[in-house]
């Protein structure tokens, strides 16, 4: 099985569209002084800001990959708003599950039983950072949120 997304949904993003529906949200990179550019959210249509800062971006010529690339810091004129790393991306900071770098123990076989409630309980995503081609186990933590997933439809 290939995995062919970067982001796998752990809960509604409901309370986030409803606190800050008129804010253009990102969220921290790990705990650096920048933003992480997976998300990106505006639900305004035409939002003003959200347009400005692409226009901002544009006119920097310098991509659009965030810290790497496009050197996007806090110190910038962009109008954001950033949410929490650990709603987002929560194996960047300290974690019960960490082993060995990111999304380590995703994909392998584990001896636990995992649930929405315990896998990042809080977190609102699983950034996967493009693993699309990595080999995904019968017991990993994926494929039991996975089952959780097809026996609810």
């Amino acid at each position: 099985m290939l995995v062919r997304f970067r982001l796998f949904f752990l809960r509604s993003f409901d309370p986030i569209f409803k606190n800050y529906e008129k804010e253009v949200c990102l969220y921290q990179w790990r705990t650096q002084n920048y933003p992480n550019n997976a998300i990106f959210i505006s639900l305004e249509p035409k939002c003003l800001k959200m347009k400005n800062n692409i226009i901002f971006i544009i006119n920097r010529n310098k991509g659009w990959g965030g810290v790497q690339r496009a050197k996007l810091t806090y110190d910038l004129p962009l109008e954001i708003l950033v949410l929490p790393c650990s709603w987002f991306n929560p194996d960047w900071i300290p974690n019960p599950y960490h082993n060995g770098g990111v999304g380590s123990i995703f994909f392998k076989n584990t001896e636990k039983e995992y649930t929405f409630d315990n896998f990042f309980y809080g977190a609102f995503c699983y950034h996967m950072h493009n693993k699309w081609n990595k080999p995904i186990e019968d017991n990993s933590i994926i494929k039991q949120l996975v089952k959780i997933i097809i026996n609810r439809l």
